[in-house]
């Protein structure tokens, strides 16, 4: 201060803000000018003090609407259904009751080998370097890919327990052998196939030039197994 000759006209900080000498500001001109030529200002720390409040102005918050109003009545029913529509799944997927003895038809048998014996073909393929570029390229291999990994793959909806402690007694139907799903051990090969499949061909693999009904099927099996609670997702694969 002393050097540049700046003027303590105001008290710094100081909420009044009163000056300290009156003839202190009615200097002569050249000090004043030398002062300016110097790259010196008048403080502005009296402005700040001035006009910056201290105290922290909480943000306003819009009222809520009362409990009688229409709105609030709309806003309860909205979140009523919606707790309604959810509903809650079994960890572990549908599948077939294991049976001490289930034969199937020739062919049927004939046809799951079929299957499995393309699968593998496919399968071992895509191993083989410079396959998975033409591989990728594929829309009817893709679409079929995407097809089969979450095919009969269904979570059930989860039976609420019942409300009193005595338990009714099921009656015991047997265990029978569906003959329209003879297909189950055969599925579980294709899918790993087609997993594994997916896995060697990914690095290729550019979904953006395929329409969504080839996409959404493979993004969704994907996603869906990545999550899957199911302990057929945890483990790994049982042909590996």
């Amino acid at each position: 201060i002393d050097i540049f000759g700046i003027l303590m006209e105001y008290e710094v900080g100081d909420p009044g803000h009163k000056a300290l000498d009156h003839k202190a500001a009615k200097k002569d001109d050249s000090h004043g000018l030398l002062h300016w030529q110097l790259g010196g200002g008048d403080t502005t720390e009296h402005i700040q003090t001035h006009f910056e409040s201290k105290m922290e102005i909480p943000p306003r918050r819009k009222a809520p609407p009362p409990l009688n109003s229409p709105s609030k009545k709309k806003d309860l029913e909205g979140k009523a259904k919606s707790h309604r529509n959810i509903k809650l799944l079994e960890d572990e997927p549908r599948s077939r009751d294991e049976t001490p003895l289930c034969t199937i038809t020739h062919w049927q048998d004939s046809l799951a080998k079929r299957c499995i014996c393309v699968s593998n073909i496919v399968r071992s393929l895509s191993f083989v370097p410079g396959n998975d570029t033409e591989m990728s390229k594929h829309p009817g291999l893709v679409l079929i890919l995407g097809k089969l990994i979450l095919l009969h793959h269904e979570h059930p909806e989860r039976k609420r327990a019942p409300q009193t402690y005595e338990k009714e007694e099921e009656e015991d139907k047997g265990v029978a052998c569906s003959k329209d799903e003879w297909w189950w051990d055969c599925l579980e090969v294709l899918r790993d196939n087609t997993l594994v499949t997916l896995a060697n061909i990914s690095g290729q693999l550019d979904l953006s030039a395929y329409t969504e009904s080839i996409c959404l099927p493979i993004l969704d099996g994907l996603l869906h197994w990545m999550v899957c609670p199911s302990a057929e997702a945890q483990d790994p694969f049982p042909t590996v």
